[in-house]
């Protein structure tokens, strides 16, 4: 069998678990409990901290992808390549960094609006 590898499952579950925790909810509190896409948006173009907090909202706990995808490739490789920059002054160690970096926020805003979707979705299923 094909696992699941949009996460989407592993979203539902975190929201079932995540609602059999809390009491009922207030009409209030119900529509605070969706995700605004704008705002998370913006958190990803922070490498590590969007996503470790998105992970956590999501999943519950951060994903061995994102750690891999975001942490790495888009936040530590850039970093070091940006160093290699500044003592060899050459500008190609700055220009893949910049690229690397623009990449994985791209590749990332598509992940997270696809899961920002199964969230809402998935959230609107239950509560409504």
């Amino acid at each position: 069998m094909l696992k699941d590898i949009t996460g989407r499952q592993a979203i539902r579950d975190n929201i079932d678990k995540k609602l059999k925790d809390s009491k009922a909810l207030t009409q209030s509190e119900k529509k605070h409990i969706r995700l605004n896409p704008f705002i998370l948006n913006l958190s990803i173009l922070i490498p590590v901290f969007g996503t470790f907090i998105l992970d956590k909202i999501f999943f519950g706990k951060p994903q061995i992808s994102a750690i891999i995808a975001d942490w790495i490739i888009g936040g530590f490789i850039p970093l070091i390549l940006i160093t290699i920059n500044f003592i060899t002054k050459t500008d190609t160690f700055l220009f893949i960094a910049f690229v690397l970096y623009v990449l994985t926020r791209i590749g990332i805003c598509i992940i997270v609006n696809e899961h920002i979707y199964t969230y809402n979705k998935y959230i609107k299923q239950k509560l409504y």
